[in-house]
């Protein structure tokens, strides 16, 4: 499948699901390996998907991160074992934090054009969280709104502005203050 995913990105995007489909939650252990592949297929796809600064272009593609980071999220909170005393939310909450995490490491050791992508699935996590895993959302926020302001990482800057502007709309009301660090960065 990743040699697939380098050659139709975009597909792979929306199509490709690099959980097995008949994984339940008494296969937990199966299901945390997968999630290993999820990383893979960010990279791959991340380094493969070419964007232009064509907006329509760029806003096609963040839908299609929303797929994707939806597959990885059930992936993941599925691999929380079964018999742990977990809420539904907060193995939402650790799933999001955990994938945030490995997105921001991948994004600051990728290449531009990958960069530029998954500063785009870290606006597509956002979105399809809940509002209850709002300290995700900030994390997030804080992470593009460095990269919109670090002037010489021009190639981050385009990506991290579109995704920080859709996740400012999805922080929690009373996160005033963070709201205003993005709205400056932004107008910066």
């Amino acid at each position: 499948k990743i040699k697939e995913t380098r050659e139709l990105p975009g597909a792979a995007l929306i199509c490709f699901s690099f959980t097995p489909k008949d994984v339940n939650e008494h296969q937990a252990s199966k299901v945390k390996r997968c999630t290993y592949w999820d990383e893979i297929a960010l990279v791959e796809v991340a380094a493969s998907l070419q964007l232009s600064r064509n907006i329509l272009l760029v806003l096609m593609a963040l839908q299609s991160w929303k797929g994707f980071v939806r597959r990885w999220m059930k992936a993941y909170t599925l691999s929380y074992d079964a018999k742990a005393q977990l809420s539904v939310l907060d193995k939402t909450s650790k799933a999001a934090s955990d994938i945030l995490k490995s997105m921001m490491a991948i994004a600051d050791e990728a290449i531009p054009r990958a960069a530029e992508n998954i500063a785009l699935a870290i606006g597509a996590l956002c979105v399809v969280l809940p509002p209850s895993v709002h300290t995700v959302k900030s994390a997030a926020s804080k992470f593009l709104l460095e990269w919109l302001l670090q002037h010489e990482q021009e190639h981050r800057q385009w990506s991290a502005a579109i995704s920080l502007g859709l996740i400012s709309s999805c922080l929690h009301v009373t996160d005033h203050k963070q709201r205003y660090h993005n709205i400056t960065g932004l107008l910066e």
